[in-house]
């Protein structure tokens, strides 16, 4: 008799087994039923084969309309490009959701817009189209201090000119003084800082008769009495200019100073900063029968170093007056600092690079 009772439960609890696995196979079923009719679903709206999408059916009739995106339709029910702009735009939402930028784009697009999306990373803007014709390369490339980095296809440089006054050190200060006590000496109204910024770039020999007419020869000593007590005193380095002729004496370029300085005075000021073991050699005014802007100092910086002045000879300054040198040379022109949209006498002899300062500089080279 136990042997039966026990025969019995076996069979018993095989046949509860068994209507438990018939009740999670037949759930199971169901739910996959379900999961398929929402597949299809899906699979309807992909396939434009909703009823509610048929056409002659009104819009308010679609039973998703956040799932998927209106067709486009050229005229009628074209959403106009004001809306578009002002959609909200929530980057949280999924690709195909209305808000995503996914949707955004069709939105734009159907309105007869532009997709403004970044690609791939790339910065957007509009190029300067004055400066391209003019064949002036910007500086690009993500660098310490900037967007920096030489152009593809540009020749590392064999030899590097620089001028002097602001371009390798801080001379403002003491050339605004200089004219200030000059004017006041001859009676005629002193320049203001901005003046002295944007007018003193030639040479004295060259700027003061066009100013002081016979009296240019009393003016240039006034000048200079006020140069020769304050200009070493007051010389400073710009910043990052001893990390750039480092560098450069690293490349093993050849460097030079070509400046409307006079030359005595601009070598006196080189020896005072103690920067002859990377500068070969300076050149300054009245070393040459003709100044900056003409050729002559460019000429007399290379001669005797077998380096001819092409593209591979950088020269690099700060004002019209080393532009225009540059390009009278065969030169290269790099214009440092200065203004981001090139006007006035920089149009006229453009650079072929620019660098916002001395640090740009090492990363450009």
């Amino acid at each position: 008799m136990a042997a039966l009772r026990h025969q019995d439960g076996g069979v018993a609890a095989q046949r509860a087994r068994q209507a438990g696995g018939a009740r999670e196979r037949r759930l199971r079923g169901l739910a996959d039923r379900r999961q398929g009719q929402r597949d299809r679903g899906r699979l309807d709206q992909c396939l434009d084969r909703h009823q509610g999408r048929r056409t002659g059916h009104p819009r308010h009739r679609q039973r998703h309309p956040g799932r998927h995106h209106a067709p486009h339709v050229e005229g009628a029910g074209r959403r106009p490009a004001a809306d578009a702009g002002r959609a909200a735009l929530h980057p949280g939402r999924g690709q195909g959701r209305q808000g995503s930028l996914h949707h955004q784009r069709h939105l734009v697009r159907d309105a007869g817009g532009q997709d403004r999306r970044r690609r791939r990373g790339r910065r957007q803007g509009r190029p300067d189209s004055a400066a391209a014709a003019r064949r002036i390369r910007a500086l690009r490339g993500r660098r310490r201090g900037g967007y920096v980095s030489r152009p593809q296809g540009l020749t590392p440089p064999r030899a590097i000119l620089f001028d002097w006054d602001n371009t390798l050190v801080d001379t403002w200060p003491t050339i605004v003084e200089c004219y200030h006590n000059t004017f006041a000496a001859l009676g005629q109204t002193p320049w203001t800082a901005q003046e002295v910024r944007d007018r003193a770039h030639g040479s004295l020999r060259d700027a003061f008769p066009a100013l002081f007419g016979p009296r240019a020869g009393e003016a240039e000593k006034v000048f200079y009495e006020t140069f020769h007590r304050i200009h070493l005193e007051r010389l400073s380095p710009l910043p990052g200019a001893v990390e750039l002729l480092e560098h450069c004496h690293e490349l093993g370029c050849y460097v030079a100073v070509v400046s409307n300085k006079v030359g005595d005075n601009l070598r006196a000021e080189l020896t005072h900063l103690g920067w002859q073991r990377w500068i070969q050699r300076a050149v300054g005014a009245r070393d040459c029968l003709r100044d900056k802007p003409a050729p002559d100092p460019i000429f007399k910086a290379l001669d005797g170093t077998g380096i001819a002045p092409d593209e591979t000879v950088w020269m690099v300054g700060d004002t019209p007056a080393d532009l225009k040198c540059a390009h009278a040379a065969g030169c290269l022109p790099v214009l440092v600092g200065g203004a981001e949209e090139l006007t006035g006498l920089l149009l006229d002899h453009p650079p072929r690079l620019r660098a916002r300062n001395c640090n740009h500089l090492v990363a450009l080279l």
